[in-house]
């Protein structure tokens, strides 16, 4: 199963991501403090390798947490697979 695009949504400061597009190579370039890893740690939560559970409290947009956070299931990251032939 390959990866062929991705979205976050509602992780720190990232709104949403729309949908992002990813070949067999894919650069991400940009100032510091732009969000490069914010984008890539809110996609990690699609299978998280260290085992780390989403935290709303902590990773929630903090000026939405308050008044939205507790109304309904927010969606953090999104993936489009592809399977191989051989799958």
């Amino acid at each position: 199963m390959k990866l062929i695009g991705f979205r976050v949504q509602n992780y720190k400061k990232i709104a949403d991501t729309d949908w992002i597009t990813v070949r067999n190579l894919t650069a991400f370039v940009g100032k510091n403090e732009a969000g490069k890893s914010a984008l890539f740690r809110g996609l990690s939560k699609l299978n998280p390798s260290d085992g780390e559970k989403y935290d709303g409290l902590k990773e929630f947009p903090r000026r939405r947490y308050t008044n939205e956070f507790k109304r309904q299931d927010w969606p953090v990251a999104s993936g489009k697979f592809e399977l191989e032939p051989s799958e």
